[in-house]
């Protein structure tokens, strides 16, 4: 229980090992099915949390019987207690507790693309955590040459763990282009992307460009979309319930073989007493490893 409100503050840090009657595992296997199967586990794990907390699906698959209220069992260490929460209205956002004691720098802001240089390090850190308007990203994008150009030789990490994709395109002629102009960001331990279970479709693609055409030194965990997949979404609407679906309607062969994601190339995936201590593993390791000249 990573987070809650302050009514419910003794679940906070416990882990749930059951909904109501229903065993922790077996919910999870059962609210699965509602997700898409062909990406990766970590794709898997992001939407079952989703979903274990939704009221709609958990009475859907009859694990609550009642839209307004759920029962979750919590282990906190020794002790075990059941746990009634009532359900939230939608689009309301209350005061939430977070069981970290402090706030990592991935977790500032992560809706917008924003950047900083770490002085400590000779290390600039970029969160690119969306796609925005081609001339926002130009702006963006220039600044951040700037400040390149203002410590040539220096360091970049791009940390990719919170974007779900958009137009791969604009990373690549706004950012990838200004990027390669900056030869020592070729050499090995100059350029480090960030990947994760939430770095999907756009995004995965301009991390595995990273890799591939710039040689950067991908860190975290698996990403969330296959490399071998279908994309761009295409739209139209059912003739009779005038339903809209969305599908894919491209596949891209970007590696060889079927790999569950893009592999980092140092795997250090989320842990408990990561997060509880607002540590950043995958940027720690990047900052003990970045080569600066």
């Amino acid at each position: 229980m990573i987070r809650t409100t302050r009514k419910y503050k003794v679940a906070l840090g416990g882990r749930v090992i059951a909904i109501g009657s229903t065993p922790i595992a077996l919910a999870d296997q059962k609210v699965r099915n509602l997700i898409e199967q062909h990406e990766t586990e970590g794709w898997l794990k992001r939407f079952s949390a989703y979903y274990l907390s939704s009221p709609e699906v958990l009475r859907y698959f009859g694990i609550i019987s009642d839209l307004g209220r759920g029962t979750y069992v919590i282990e906190n260490g020794a002790r075990t207690q059941s746990i009634t929460f009532e359900s939230i209205p939608y689009n309301t956002e209350p005061e939430y507790l977070d069981a970290e004691v402090r706030l990592p720098a991935y977790r500032e802001d992560t809706k917008n693309v924003w950047f900083r240089y770490m002085e400590d390090s000779k290390l600039i850190y970029v969160a690119f955590n969306s796609y925005p308007p081609v001339e926002d990203l130009k702006s963006i994008a220039a600044s951040l040459f700037a400040l390149l150009d203002a410590h040539p030789g220096s360091a970049l990490v791009i940390d990719f763990r919170a974007n779900g994709g958009g137009d791969y395109i604009r990373f690549d002629e706004i950012l990838l282009d200004g990027l390669k102009k900056r030869k020592w960001l070729y050499q090995r331990g100059h350029l480090f992307g960030l990947i994760g279970r939430k770095t999907f479709s756009a995004a995965m693609m301009n991390a595995l460009q990273l890799r591939q055409q710039m040689r950067a030194i991908l860190v975290g965990e698996p990403t969330g979309a296959r490399p071998n997949s279908y994309s761009e979404a295409a739209h139209f609407v059912l003739p009779n319930s005038h339903f809209e679906v969305t599908c894919s309607r491209l596949y891209y062969h970007l590696v060889p073989g079927n790999p569950a994601g893009v592999i980092p190339d140092k795997l250090l995936p989320p842990t408990w007493s990561d997060y509880q201590a607002g540590n950043d593993s995958p940027l720690i390791w990047v900052m003990s490893r970045a080569v600066v000249n």
